[in-house]
């Protein structure tokens, strides 16, 4: 997906499961990550997506692993769902984030958030000297400082969580401006306004087609000169029996999380042509980029099974 079709074309992407490595000798192989990166691009997957979490989650270093994969794959297009950029300083963020767009050629998308009020978030920031409560104004200023230092040749900055006075970040990224910027966020009317006045575009979870078209409406309306991208996060499992593509997603978010939310709100778990159904009527209600997390044991199989049976028929 080349960067000027990013508001108009439709990317089906592959999130990569950066916990739970093969074992090599006792130790976890990386190789296991590339592998999947591979088998996704050579199955129609344009995007190739990695989560971010420093403390809180058992990931991998979002930056280091995409710079790898960009070595592998380099016609993907390559994510972050998502990024919490309140955890890190804006200028050494905005450095690493001008680095990978220069690896990608462009070819990145920075979904952001600001982590959840759940105790293991607090514990995170509290673990890496970030005030919990910050986290908001954090997330704004950084996002705002970063496409300051992508674009201008020197920055002069204050504001409530950061200054800067006379910065300058050289090299600038390979995208003009920098990369585009997807705010991830619930259904909340202070949240699509942040999102249409400080990014690029909306990325939403755990919500119904409706409410998909409901809130896209509204993040648009807080921009109506912006042509605001429209991204979806997505857990699923394909299998032609429902109940146990729920028990293995149970099983998964268990161990990956601690223990699984309900799931009334992810999905689809059940056959191909239910998942099928349920993405295609996300595209009708304007969801563009789509990253695509299998909650599954087995990544290669749901890979090749979504490749043959799912990506064909849906919408673009």
């Amino acid at each position: 997906m080349e960067r000027d079709d990013m508001n108009n074309e439709t990317s089906y992407g592959y999130l990569l499961p950066t916990r739970g490595l093969v074992q090599k000798g006792g130790k976890p192989d990386f190789r296991t990550i590339l592998d999947l990166a591979e088998l996704a691009e050579k199955s129609g997957f344009n995007s190739l997506w990695v989560g971010d979490s420093i403390l809180a989650k058992p990931r991998l270093d979002p930056f280091t692993t995409l710079a790898a994969v960009a070595a592998v794959c380099p016609k993907s297009t390559l994510g972050m769902s998502v990024l919490l950029p309140a955890l890190r300083h804006p200028v050494v963020l905005a450095h690493a984030i001008a680095t990978l767009d220069l690896i990608a050629a462009g070819k990145l998308l920075i979904g952001v958030g600001v982590g959840g009020p759940m105790e293991i978030y607090r514990r995170e920031f509290e673990g890496c000297g970030i005030p919990f409560k910050q986290r908001i104004s954090r997330t704004d200023e950084t996002v705002k400082v970063m496409k300051m230092l992508w674009s201008k040749e020197r920055v002069n900055f204050i504001g409530k969580t950061c200054s800067l006075q006379d910065v300058t970040l050289d090299p600038k990224p390979y995208t003009e401006g920098g990369p585009k910027i997807l705010m991830s966020s619930g259904m909340v009317s202070t949240a699509f306004e942040r999102t249409a006045r400080f990014t690029d575009g909306w990325m939403s979870a755990e919500v119904f087609p409706n409410e998909f078209k409901e809130g896209l409406s509204k993040v648009q309306s807080f921009a109506p000169k912006k042509e605001m991208i429209s991204s979806l996060y997505m857990t699923m499992n394909l299998n032609d029996d429902s109940s146990k593509a729920k028990s293995e997603t149970v099983d998964y978010l268990t161990k990956y999380y601690g223990a699984a939310p309900p799931l009334d709100r992810w999905g689809p778990f059940g056959s191909p042509k239910d998942a099928v159904k349920i993405i295609n009527a996300f595209h009708d209600a304007g969801a563009r980029v789509f990253a695509i997390r299998f909650s599954s044991h087995n990544q290669e199989k749901q890979i090749k099974w979504f490749a043959d049976e799912v990506l064909p028929h849906l919408k673009h």
